[in-house]
């Protein structure tokens, strides 16, 4: 929301302030200054008291410089495509809330395969969790990484020799996501029960990388750091 203001100095008027209050996904924030009524001249002041920015990005011309403020109330984080805050021209920010580093999607469970009397039966790998943060391209966030899936089991059902055991193949379970700023937690090995004549597996999936909490950081004065979790480069 904007106003118009004689002012164009350094003390924030309404001509020059914008202010958000409903969650976004990476706000555009000089098309929202222009459409409100910002002049493009003026020093940007920014305010943010919304629940949630899902990717805060500085990265368009502000000629007599940008600063923004992010309530105490605010978590800006991230859906795991960038950083929380991204920022490639100058800026003054002042963080009263929460910059976080989205965390690492957990890796999927090994796949095994086992053989009786050339049978096979596969039990498949579960899914990781999802990292803390933002699921993508949305504002379902989370403060914490999810669990991972529970993997398939599958078991032979066909006659058997005496005294044979059906075999039961079991996929390893996901691992689960990380927290914010860390990785994602490996998946678990299929295992297989009962008798069986051979056996083939895959390891489980790698591990997702958390986001940075901010990049750009060169570009960034920071009047209040507040809360920052997770990498600043």
């Amino acid at each position: 929301m904007m106003s118009s203001s004689a002012s164009s100095g350094a003390a924030p008027g309404p001509s020059n302030t914008l202010n958000i209050q409903g969650s976004q996904i990476a706000p555009d924030l000089r098309s929202m200054a222009i459409a409100s009524g910002w002049d493009q001249a003026s020093k940007l002041f920014v305010n943010i008291t919304a629940p949630y920015i899902n990717r805060l990005v500085v990265s368009q011309s502000f000629p007599a410089g940008i600063e923004i403020t992010i309530g105490a109330n605010t978590i800006v984080s991230s859906d795991g495509s960038s950083a929380a805050l991204t920022a490639s021209v100058p800026v003054s920010v002042r963080n009263l809330g929460q910059v976080l580093a989205s965390g690492g999607n957990g890796g999927y469970g090994g796949l095994i395969t086992v053989f009786y009397q050339s049978q096979a039966v596969s039990g498949y790998g579960g899914a990781g969790g999802a990292g803390a943060g933002f699921a993508p391209g949305s504002l379902a966030y989370s403060s914490t990484g999810g669990g991972g899936a529970s993997g398939s089991s599958q078991t032979y059902t066909g006659p058997t020799f005496p005294g044979d055991v059906p075999a039961t193949a079991r996929g390893g379970d996901g691992g689960g996501g990380g927290g914010h700023g860390q990785a994602g937690l490996s998946g678990f090995p299929g295992s297989a029960s009962g008798t069986y004549t051979s056996s083939s597996s895959s390891p489980p999936g790698g591990v997702g990388s958390p986001s940075n909490a901010v990049t750009g950081n060169s570009y960034i004065t920071w009047l209040a750091t507040g809360t920052r979790t997770g990498a600043i480069t």
